[in-house]
């Protein structure tokens, strides 16, 4: 609990960074982060992207891999739409063959 309040502390005051190596900290070396921990950082996400983060190829294979093991197939097929629209380099073609 106290590695998630410091989380949440670091995002209502904008670290993001502090956020994320706050985040690591605890993962790799002091519990196994809980849903409000994941959801904290969910949340850095968004705000990294309102401040200008522009995802890359990287980015969108992680959310295409996330999407394949829920089984969110629909999901998986805006993302890659969203690929293509922004014209991110694409080498996850072969995901959208399972998504088919």
């Amino acid at each position: 609990m106290v590695m998630t309040a410091l989380i949440k502390g670091c995002v209502q005051a904008g670290d993001l960074e502090r956020a994320w190596d706050t985040f690591d900290h605890m993962r790799f070396e002091i519990c196994r982060p809980d849903e409000v921990s994941y959801s904290l950082m969910i949340h850095v996400c968004a705000k990294m992207q309102e401040q200008g983060f522009r995802a890359d190829r990287y980015t969108y294979n992680a959310l295409l891999n996330a999407a394949a093991r829920r089984g969110d197939i629909e999901r998986a097929r805006r993302l890659f739409a969203d690929m293509t629209m922004r014209q991110v380099a694409q080498r996850s073609e072969h995901c959208m063959v399972a998504c088919s």
